[in-house]
């Protein structure tokens, strides 16, 4: 008999299979999000807005695309329009990161660390972009009176229905 009858088989483990789907569908997911990030601030138009307008959307802003009466969205995007150098800086370094990430995708083997870093690379750039976003909606809210704001709450109703209503047994 040959040492090859005697071995036992190597049993395969579903838990590390699935860890591995999991991570692997995260990670897709993760680029998904970032692609559309990044597409929407390289170039696309936004609703009622020239095709090189930055895009609301995209700074974090997007309830806010159709509840703002056109008077504020225009002022709102002259704000943005200001900001315009570090926005694409943002947007630029984000794009960079993305491709940092596609690498170490292809990496054979893959490189954990490198897609980490250039995770968080894209992390911090869009929350730089979203904050820049909301610094912007908050300076055009404060040039609002009381009516105009209630006004901009009501309107807001609009896009958040798809939000269901807080729990009230207080969880999330």
């Amino acid at each position: 008999m040959s040492d090859e009858n005697t071995k036992p088989p190597v049993p395969k483990t579903k838990s590390g299979r699935g860890l591995k789907i999991a991570l692997a569908l995260s990670l897709g997911l993760n680029v998904a999000i970032i692609g559309l990030v990044a597409g929407a601030i390289i170039g696309r138009s936004s609703p009622g807005g020239a095709t090189d307008a930055i895009s609301l959307r995209a700074l974090g802003l997007g309830p806010f695309i159709f509840s703002l009466d056109r008077e504020d969205r225009t002022a709102l995007r002259n704000r943005l329009e200001d900001m315009r150098p570090a926005i694409v800086g943002e947007g630029r370094d984000l794009g960079m990161a993305y491709r940092a990430l596609q690498s170490a995708l292809r990496a054979d083997p893959f490189d954990r660390v490198a897609a980490e870093d250039a995770l968080e690379r894209t992390r911090h750039h869009v929350i730089g972009l979203q904050e820049g976003g909301h610094r912007a909606l908050l300076d055009q809210i404060e040039t609002m009176d009381l009516q105009e704001r209630a006004a901009l709450a009501d309107r807001l109703d609009r896009p958040l229905r798809r939000v269901p209503p807080p729990r009230r047994d207080g969880r999330d």
